[in-house]
């Protein structure tokens, strides 16, 4: 039986696409992640915590199950391989988030190995993430470390001002919210600027102004996220 059930569950009104995650510093990755693929493929993507990878895993995996595709996303850090690789193996698409847990467990390694060849006998897809590109990885396993180091390999780059603006805008809106100027600039200027962090203050600006009726002001702002 295919397993298309993700192992990070998030709410489908607001799962995480390509669309929302906008930014033209990362258009080839987007490009990459979102076309149909052709036989097997293994993708290493990587980047600073906060720049949204387990963001882009998630729309890869929404884009994907789109074409037809059985998909699964893991976080490494939570799921054992060893356990379950054959259940992995029975997806055409896998996602891993936190793959360096992975990483330096023989065991796991071998696993990690196992299910690399499986994709590429069976036309399957990899898409792991990490902080950092393979070559900065010390595996165990020669053969495991070659493939790795072979794959397509981008970094998530973060995104500029313009680009962080018109995101959280974006997202705003698809809450049925008005972010204007003038409480974008006193929230900017006033919190933790990475990606993560943001969208984790927007969760909060929502919930909140959905339970008091109330619109987006800097009072408003300032009351909820205690600025």
């Amino acid at each position: 039986m295919h397993n298309d059930q993700l192992a990070l569950p998030f709410a489908a009104a607001r799962q995480p696409t390509f669309f929302n995650f906008s930014g033209r510093e990362n258009e080839e990755l987007i490009a990459h992640l979102s076309a149909q693929p052709r036989g097997f493929s293994a993708t290493w993507i990587h980047g600073a915590p906060g720049l949204g990878k387990s963001h882009l895993l998630q729309a890869a995996v929404h884009a994907q199950q789109g074409y037809g595709f059985h998909c699964v996303l893991v976080d490494a850090a939570q799921v054992s391989i060893t356990k379950d690789q054959k259940r992995l193996q029975t997806n055409e698409f896998v996602a891993v988030d936190n793959i360096a847990a992975w990483i330096g467990d023989r065991q796991a390694e071998e696993a990690l190995f196992s299910l690399y060849q499986y994709g590429v006998q069976h036309g399957g897809r990899l898409l792991l993430a990490d902080a950092v590109t393979p070559l900065q990885r010390t595996f165990l396993l020669p053969d495991l470390a070659s493939r790795m180091r072979a794959s397509q390999v981008f970094e998530v780059r973060a995104l500029d001002e313009i680009g962080i603006r018109h995101l959280l805008q974006r997202r705003a809106r698809d809450r049925g919210l008005k972010l204007n100027r003038q409480v974008l600039d006193y929230w900017l200027t006033r919190r933790n600027r990475s990606l993560a962090a943001l969208l984790a203050d927007l969760e909060l600006l929502d919930a909140a102004a959905w339970q008091a009726q109330h619109r987006l002001t800097v009072p408003f702002l300032k009351s909820v996220l205690t600025i």
